[in-house]
């Protein structure tokens, strides 16, 4: 269940991938690094950046993890737009360990891992739960 404060915008499909490829973009351009070094971060070609950020085509989930770890940015920004409090290292180290783990994993998997990680993470008492989506 998203919280009071989660504000969502409807959009098609095509609109949602220019979007993200907007998003994506920028923050590759506010991190100074041109779309060739952010696809040799990430494994991907240079026509493959192009594209998604172009909204041409749409990253696979683990990719949009890579790209958002090499932009360090929270995955949640890139797809909603609105920038969250930074992270710290240790959850920004966590996060890219999760990355590596499940590359090339099915969406299937990825879908399992998040309802486990959730879980996980609904447990810890010190968590702010008016953040929770889900």
């Amino acid at each position: 269940m998203l919280s009071s404060r989660t504000k969502l915008r409807v959009m098609e499909g095509d609109d949602v991938q220019i979007e993200l490829g907007r998003r994506i973009k920028e923050a590759r351009k506010r991190r100074g690094l041109t779309q060739s070094t952010l696809a040799d971060k990430i494994n991907k070609t240079v026509d493959t950046v192009s594209n998604i950020e172009r909204g041409r085509s749409a990253p696979m989930l683990t990719t949009a993890v890579d790209i958002a770890a090499v932009l360090e940015v929270d995955l949640v920004e890139l797809f909603r737009g609105t920038p969250l409090p930074a992270k710290t290292k240790a959850h920004r180290a966590a996060l890219e360990k999760i990355a590596a783990a499940t590359a090339g994993c099915s969406e299937s998997t990825l879908d399992a891992i998040v309802h486990v990680v959730m879980a996980i993470a609904d447990l810890d008492p010190g968590r702010d739960r008016g953040r929770k989506a889900d």
